[in-house]
């Protein structure tokens, strides 16, 4: 295996070995969804990793023909061949992938929520999702089209966050979600132990407001506080408290981009109660404090909206 290299590995920017970024946008589920622009020189290798937890699977569109592509996971080789411009792999399972190229490789990386996959793969044959880790799909001429509008729409404006590159960013998740619904018989013994799709888009939408107690939740999704919180964390693998925290954490980060808003003032607009709780739970999830996380992203190269996916 091709030695890893850690610039790469980070999500930083080397440019001999590549470049490598990442956006953060809202799906209509209010899910996060992450899209991650690799562009890695021949004979280096890069690592990916889950971005968030509501992550369904994640989806490697290659905008360029690599000869010999690799694909590892944790316990072993996952794809090997040639991939064409317009190829997508799809590996459903949270886990870190190393990627490798035996020529340049450019390709955008996404993380599909959860939330966004459809309800059922209707077109599925019973029972054969269940046993599918990855799939390679030869050419989707759709989701390339998409990817190089996608990439042309950031490289047009300095700012990412345009509704063109929003627009295009869901398009891309709501296409590969319905054209890989395989993915969900992936989680159908899961869901059969967590909360039911409906429940799970209930309490997204009502945690997300912040206004309602969790037992208030349960209610709505016609559960009892404890059977609530033991089935979304069987779902979502945290905590309702904690859950809500990370989407608060997440809006506190696009707050701290902006230079001219204090630590206080982002603790109060994404729903804390005061500076001190905000900053003992961005420390707790991110594992810096607000203050040198903010430093970090400032002291970077100047990317909008990047954030490293280590």
């Amino acid at each position: 295996m091709i030695p890893v290299d850690p610039d790469t590995a980070a999500g930083g920017e080397d440019s001999r070995r590549g470049r490598d970024s990442t956006f953060t946008y809202r799906t209509f589920e209010l899910a996060e969804l992450t899209v991650r622009h690799v562009s890695l020189e021949a004979g280096h290798a890069t690592v990916l990793r889950p971005a968030t937890l509501d992550e369904a699977c994640t989806l490697i569109l290659h905008l360029s023909a690599a000869d010999n592509f690799q694909l590892h996971g944790v316990t072993g080789p996952l794809w090997n061949g040639r991939c064409a411009a317009g190829a997508v792999n799809v590996v459903a399972r949270r886990e870190a992938l190393t990627l490798e190229a035996s020529n340049r490789l450019e390709a955008l990386i996404l993380g599909i929520p959860h939330l966004s996959m459809p309800q059922a793969a209707p077109e599925a044959p019973a029972g054969r999702g269940a046993d599918r880790i990855a799939a390679h799909d030869p050419c989707d001429a759709v989701g390339h089209g998409l990817g190089l509008a996608f990439l042309a729409a950031n490289r047009s404006n300095a700012d990412p966050s345009l509704l063109s590159a929003v627009h295009l960013a869901r398009a891309m998740c709501y296409h590969f979600a319905f054209r890989h619904a395989w993915v969900q018989e992936k989680f159908a013994s899961a869901a059969r132990r967590g909360l039911a799709p409906w429940q799970a888009r209930t309490a997204a939408r009502l945690l997300v407001r912040g206004e309602l107690q969790v037992r208030e939740v349960a209610a709505a999704c016609h559960l009892s506080s404890s059977a609530f919180s033991r089935l979304f964390r069987a779902t979502f693998l945290l905590s309702p408290q904690d859950w809500k925290a990370e989407r608060r954490i997440a809006a506190v980060k696009d707050l701290l981009r902006k230079a001219d808003v204090s630590l206080a003032d982002a603790a109060l607009q994404a729903g804390f109660s005061d500076q001190a709780s905000m900053s003992r739970s961005f420390r707790r999830l991110v594992g810096a404090s607000p203050g040198a996380w903010r430093a970090s992203q400032h002291a970077g190269e100047g990317h909008v909206a990047q954030e490293s996916s280590s």
